[in-house]
């Protein structure tokens, strides 16, 4: 499983001497796992082809010359 990413950001934190600016630290879990995302990449990658391949015979569907 992929290891969670780690984003820093800047963020106002309110205290009894005023506003401070500080970097606040936020783990981040993936939803998905490497294998899924395999596998939506190859569903889209599949799509994609499927309408490459459909393409022409669209095109020619239309009457000429327009």
């Amino acid at each position: 499983m992929a290891q969670p990413t780690i984003k820093a950001r800047k963020a106002k934190v309110y205290s009894y001497e005023g506003t401070l600016t500080e970097t606040i630290h936020v783990r981040t879990a993936h939803v998905l796992t490497d294998s899924q995302r395999e596998l939506v990449l190859q569903f889209i990658g599949g799509i994609g082809f499927l309408g490459v391949m459909a393409l022409p015979g669209f095109i020619e569907s239309f009457p000429w010359p327009f």
